[in-house]
């Protein structure tokens, strides 16, 4: 799939995983929406973004995944600002063993719900023009129970017709070599799989390589 032109909305874009994923799909010519609960760190993330990209390739929008309402108004923005919708990333995640109810409505509920939002965007049967939905969370996937349903692995729901799933591109760095977020950076170590201290830049060199 080229990104070349489409459009992507990223939830919890303003830092760590997200952040880098938004960047690489602007490098690859892709408009972005960077949806983010921290308003400051959304601000900051448009601001830096706007240096090296043009400023209307992004647009900012906070919001609470969590809320119902809150992400039907985000996607509505989105489509309303950028005239479509292309791709989904699922990625905004917390990890609060405390707040369990909190983790399972940002983890899970809310990927369900932005899954059917993008669908009502996207699907052909809609009106749309087809799109990606890609979900994904912490590198703590690999480490984690197989029966944990709200942090697995990460999934893409397209596939061209090779059988190769679309992209795949973006997804072989975030999967195999994660850099370090906020999470991590708390003190929560999950084995040898995760590197500490790996950054945004050398996440675009390594995909400027594919």
């Amino acid at each position: 799939m080229h990104v070349n032109g489409k459009v992507a909305l990223v939830t919890g874009a303003a830092q760590g995983i997200g952040r880098a994923f938004a960047e690489a799909l602007l490098h690859h010519g892709a408009k972005v929406a960077l949806v983010d609960l921290n308003l400051e760190a959304g601000v900051q993330c448009k601001a830096a973004l706007d240096e090296q990209f043009e400023p209307q390739k992004t647009l900012f929008v906070q919001c609470d995944v969590a809320d119902q309402e809150q992400l039907r108004d985000t996607f509505r923005k989105v489509v309303d600002h950028f005239g479509r919708l292309d791709i989904l990333v699922n990625n905004a995640g917390v990890n609060n063993e405390k707040n369990w109810e909190q983790t399972l409505q940002i983890n899970l509920v809310s990927v369900i719900s932005g899954t059917y939002l993008a669908l009502d965007y996207m699907s052909k049967q809609n009106g749309g023009e087809g799109g990606v939905i890609i979900n994904m969370s912490s590198i703590a996937a690999p480490a984690t129970s197989q029966q944990e349903s709200s942090k697995e692995e990460p999934e893409i729901e397209d596939k061209d017709p090779s059988g190769h799933t679309t992209l795949d591109f973006l997804l072989s760095f975030l999967y195999e070599d994660l850099r370090e977020t906020p999470i991590v950076s708390r003190g929560q170590t999950f084995g040898t799989h995760i590197h500490h201290g790996l950054t945004i830049r050398w996440f675009i060199t390594e995909m400027r390589q594919l």
